[in-house]
């Protein structure tokens, strides 16, 4: 694995990790909605963790994962197309899509550790 591929991986669960603060402070989807800050630190860890799936994959090919294009998409929207996005979203992908992700990042440290 290379180098740039594991700061990659890294920046993607620090990336989780702050999702899953999030989530463990708002405590509720109400609480959530109503903090703009949260909503928008969830908005940048998405972003984030787009970013690396789009880096890792030009830079390390062999590497992927299980919802790939649902994450580049959602990055896409973050940034280009922000007015789209809603704290709903951003709940369920914490809620249902980070715990894949996440798991799919541990096994490729722990791969390659």
């Amino acid at each position: 694995m290379l180098v740039e591929t594991r700061v990659r991986l890294s920046e993607i669960l620090h990336a989780i990790a702050q999702l899953e603060d999030c989530k463990r402070r708002c405590k509720e989807f109400s609480a959530f909605k109503n903090d703009g800050l949260m909503v928008r630190a969830a908005e940048r860890c998405i972003m984030i963790i787009g970013e690396s799936v789009i880096r890792i994959s030009r830079s390390d090919p062999d590497i992927s994962f299980t919802d790939d294009r649902k994450i580049r998409a959602t990055r896409h929207i973050v940034v280009h197309e922000y007015e789209k996005v809603s704290a709903e979203v951003l709940w369920l992908i914490m809620e249902r899509n980070i715990t894949v992700l996440k798991a799919e990042v541990e096994a490729l440290l722990k791969q390659h550790g």
